[in-house]
């Protein structure tokens, strides 16, 4: 379950996502359809989740690259969202970060 400022979203045990709440930046009807997710988070305006080949898929409010700027390829293992940016762990213990920068919440990454 995952919880962002005005909209929640859960994963049911087939593994789809469910998202309710507010739906300003499309985070509840963008969420993406079908089975086979394993993990997801919420955040200010946007959501991410994991699907079970470790690939990110983020939606919701975009303005600062929080959804568009999300890591490609597989092998992602946990993904976390902040309030305008994410952060993913891949499988090799690498930390990557995406979206608003503001703070080094970004670029300070491990």
């Amino acid at each position: 379950m995952g919880a962002g400022y005005h909209h929640t979203c859960a994963l049911t045990p087939a593994g789809a996502i469910v998202c309710w709440g507010r739906n300003d930046y499309s985070q509840v009807s963008d969420a993406p359809t079908g089975t086979g997710y394993t993990a997801l988070s919420g955040g200010g305006y946007h959501a991410c989740a994991i699907d079970t080949l470790g690939v990110i898929e983020c939606w919701g409010d975009d303005t600062y690259g929080q959804v568009s700027d999300a890591p490609t390829g597989t092998g992602y293992t946990a993904v976390t969202a902040g309030w305008y940016h994410s952060c993913a762990l891949d499988s090799s213990g690498t930390i990557e970060c995406w979206g608003w920068d503001d703070y080094g919440q970004v670029s300070d990454a491990p």
